[in-house]
């Protein structure tokens, strides 16, 4: 967690509870029966006080494990030793499993899931022989601040992600020791917005004379920026339409006096979500206004 704390030379509780706290004396009442007892880890030859401790952090401040120093998994990798005369022998060796080969690549590649869930992106790589891989990720590229542990899996969904914001992607492989690779190629993405807008309210005719008809409609105010119009001889079915940008009102020309024609208004986002259509206006083209 970032923290530095001894890796040895504390007091452990004897009903196996776990570590007292760093206030502890030796002898206290801990956990629920026990008294806080030294913590010697070696066999029999016992543990001397030697006001000395080895501090080992192996976070180095990155999100996740793949900037971690390697854990300590064994009592053998730290060697302490006294002699008779108190001189005191103070060592330390690292023993540091060798990381997952991954030279052959992972070839990560990304899908935005947003035409079925909004703010989902789909992770797929190829697998390198590793136990598990987990997976990076953030808003900044070389920079990941959030990360899954995908199991064995070659494939992970991300869920939660802000719709219109672009996300940095990588992944790394471990293996049974819980050694972790290097990042793999980094991909990115945006979600995109998978809602459309509301369909346009209040579609009003204003006049309809010497081929030429005038609607209004209502403004949206969700994210709606821009309207088409369809319009077309037959109920519900329009031949044509047109793109009337940002405007909330439309000018048809070129239609036959006498002859009723039916139009329809749709709203669309930046996206190109388009919404169902508006309520249908029915009017019929007048000789003279």
């Amino acid at each position: 967690n970032g923290l530095w704390e001894p890796w040895g030379d504390y007091f452990v509780c004897s009903d196996g509870s776990g570590r007292c706290p760093s206030t502890a004396n030796l002898g206290d009442a801990c956990g629920a029966s026990g008294n806080c007892v030294e913590n010697c880890t070696i066999p029999e030859a016992g543990c001397f006080d030697t006001n000395y401790e080895f501090y080992y952090c192996r976070d180095s401040g990155g999100v996740g494990t793949a900037d971690d120093l390697p854990a300590i998994l064994s009592d053998s990798t730290i060697i302490r030793g006294l002699s008779t005369s108190q001189n005191l022998l103070k060592e330390f060796y690292f023993l540091r499993e060798d990381i997952p080969d991954v030279s052959g690549g992972f070839n990560l590649t990304a899908r935005d899931l947003s035409t079925t869930t909004e703010g989902v992106v789909n992770l797929t790589w190829d697998s390198t022989g590793a136990s598990g891989y987990k997976i990076y990720y953030g808003v900044t590229s070389g920079s990941y601040g959030n990360y899954t542990d995908a199991g064995n899996s070659l494939s992970k969904d991300i869920y939660g992600l802000t719709v219109g914001k672009t996300y940095y992607f990588a992944v790394t492989a471990y293996d049974s020791k819980g050694a972790e690779s290097e990042y793999s190629n980094e991909v990115s993405i945006t979600p995109k917005d998978a809602t459309p807008p509301a369909a346009p309210a209040g579609l009003t005719k204003d006049y309809a004379c010497e081929g030429k008809a005038s609607i209004f409609w209502t403004a949206n105010t969700d994210d709606t920026v821009g309207y088409k119009v369809y319009y077309g001889v037959s109920s519900g079915q329009y031949g044509d339409s047109y793109d009337v940008k940002g405007a909330t009102s439309a000018s048809l020309t070129g239609l036959t006096d006498g002859q009723t024609y039916y139009i329809a208004v749709t709203a669309y986002d930046s996206y190109g979500n388009e919404s169902g259509y508006s309520n249908e206006l029915e009017v019929e083209v007048l000789p003279s206004c």
